[in-house]
Formats: C-alpha cells, sequence, structure tokens
C-alpha cells in the first residue's frame, strides 16, 4: 500500500497544484498536462496499482520507497 502523502509530494514537484478543495476530496490540475486528478484529503493507504495509475494518468514516474 502507497502513502497518500507520498503520490501529492510527486505531484507537486511535477508542477501539479490543488486547484480546488470539497470536504473529502482535492482536485488537483497541471498548467500545460490536460486533465484533472481528484484525490482524498484525508491521510489514507491507497493501494499500489492504484497509485501507480494515478502516476500514469498525470505522466511522473514514482520512486521506488
Amino acid at each position: 500500500m502507497a502513502k497518500l502523502r507520498r503520490l501529492v509530494k510527486a505531484l507537486e514537484a511535477d508542477g501539479w497544484t490543488a486547484a480546488a478543495k470539497r470536504e473529502d476530496f482535492v482536485l488537483y490540475t497541471h498548467r500545460t498536462k490536460a486533465g484533472r486528478l481528484t484525490l482524498p484529503s484525508y491521510k489514507c493507504a491507497v493501494p499500489d496499482a492504484v497509485a501507480l495509475e494515478l502516476a500514469a494518468l498525470a505522466a511522473i514516474v514514482l520512486k521506488p520507497e
């Protein structure tokens, strides 16, 4: 299980910013890349397959722990 904070740090390092916050979710957008990502706003662990899929959608590579 991958920690959500690790994924958020990788997104922010690549230039993704939090565009909108709701009660349980945060919407991330990028200035030059198309698309949006919606992530939970609370601390949680995400399955590795989900973390890799989100990284692929964001066009980033997650470093191994």
